[in-house]
């Protein structure tokens, strides 16, 4: 998903919560912090700790069962 779902979204939002054109403003940048920023930071874990299970039932590659282990730790 990109940025272009906002401009998609904003006339069901618009009808939905009649915001003034700075209330929309405020609706548009804040949609791309609140999905830009867990972005950056699950991508920094993801680069520290490799992949992992996150659920039961939802498994993921283990860093040990990984063909190119030794190329995903670079950062240290």
């Amino acid at each position: 998903m990109d940025g272009s779902i906002r401009f998609l979204a904003m006339p069901r939002i618009g009808q939905a919560l009649t915001p003034t054109a700075n209330q929309a403003w405020w609706i548009f940048d804040i949609h791309g912090f609140a999905v830009g920023s867990p972005l950056i930071v699950l991508g920094n874990i993801g680069d520290r700790h490799g992949r992992m299970s996150i659920g039961p039932g939802i498994r993921l590659q283990d860093r040990e069962a990984s063909p190119s282990r030794d190329n995903t730790r670079h950062f240290k």
